[in-house]
């Protein structure tokens, strides 16, 4: 039985990742076999149970018109076929009422299967996302750096994960409550947001404490980006007159180590060392160079905070 509902689900999951032309003409090809085996073994023999797999394949892979279209043509295909191979009805109307009934059927099983499907992709959205932020959460974030960087071969790509912890965000919680807060993690996650690339990806991982992947970027685009970041990041505090820093970790990885735990600690690691010195500042290092700080390391001046 579980053998079977894996079978089941990875047969979902690869029509997922189908395109939609794909689909589209697999049923269409489906539904023409369909309406010639009706023709070629007769109306005694039904086959109007399998028109389902083409509506299914449609309903579940493109869209709910696609899913509407691909039934109304398996009922009328199915009516023709079964005229062409010599069925007879008593009058017009009880052929029409058999085809629209077998119409029904398949709209309904189109709209439900539709259905489901949106229902599950909303379940797995909430099960990746950070439900305050939109930003991935921390297991989302996990798969993805397993499945880009460490499972990628030959050879994993470098890149980069930026470790961001908020300073003196807790007097903001203690002074204005967790409500406001919570709409500065938020505009935090915005402000970052903005300045990714499609490639890129951001995660909360809790609290205060935030993390980056950027792929592929050389020495002096990552400086760049970060100064982006910042610049956006500090943007978005003083809109709001917020007395909030950041103290950030950029961790370059020219050979990943053999987990995202160790990423992440690393990463984690450098951050802190931002934190417990200056604060409101950047600093970088690589691996699996020596875990040093960058010596172009830079904090933002009165001036740029003011």
């Amino acid at each position: 039985m579980k053998l079977r509902t894996v079978s089941f689900y990875a047969s979902l999951v690869y029509l997922e990742n189908q395109s939609r032309t794909r689909l589209v003409g697999l049923s269409a090809l489906l539904t023409a076999l369909l309406g010639t085996i009706d023709y070629l073994t007769g109306y005694e023999m039904s086959f109007s149970f399998f028109y389902l797999i083409p509506v299914a394949i449609v309903s579940w892979g493109v869209d709910r018109r696609a899913g509407l279209v691909v039934s109304a043509f398996s009922a009328a295909l199915w009516a023709t076929a079964n005229f062409l191979a010599g069925e007879v009805y008593p009058n017009t109307f009880a052929a029409v009422w058999n085809t629209l009934m077998l119409m029904v059927f398949f709209i309904i099983i189109s709209l439900l299967l539709h259905a489901l499907r949106r229902a599950i992709d909303e379940e797995r959205s909430l099960a990746r996302t950070d439900p305050l932020t939109g930003a991935l959460n921390r297991r989302a974030f996990y798969e993805l750096v397993n499945s880009q960087i460490l499972f990628v071969k030959p050879g994993p790509p470098s890149c980069t994960l930026v470790y961001i912890d908020l300073d003196n965000f807790k007097p903001i919680n203690d002074e204005f409550g967790h409500a406001v807060g919570d709409i500065v993690l938020t505009a935090v996650v915005h402000a970052l947001a903005g300045e990714l690339r499609g490639e890129d990806a951001l995660a909360r991982l809790g609290g205060d404490e935030f993390i980056l992947l950027l792929m592929e970027t050389d020495r002096i685009a990552l400086e760049a980006a970060i100064t982006g970041l910042q610049q956006a990041l500090h943007k978005a505090m003083q809109a709001q007159d917020w007395k909030i820093t950041f103290s950030i970790g950029v961790m370059t990885f020219l050979q990943p180590p053999g987990s995202v735990s160790q990423m992440i600690s690393l990463a984690d690691q450098l951050m802190y060392r931002v934190k417990v010195s200056t604060k409101n500042a950047v600093a970088y290092a690589t691996f699996p160079r020596q875990f040093e700080t960058d010596p172009r390391s830079t904090r933002i001046s009165r001036q740029e905070r003011s």
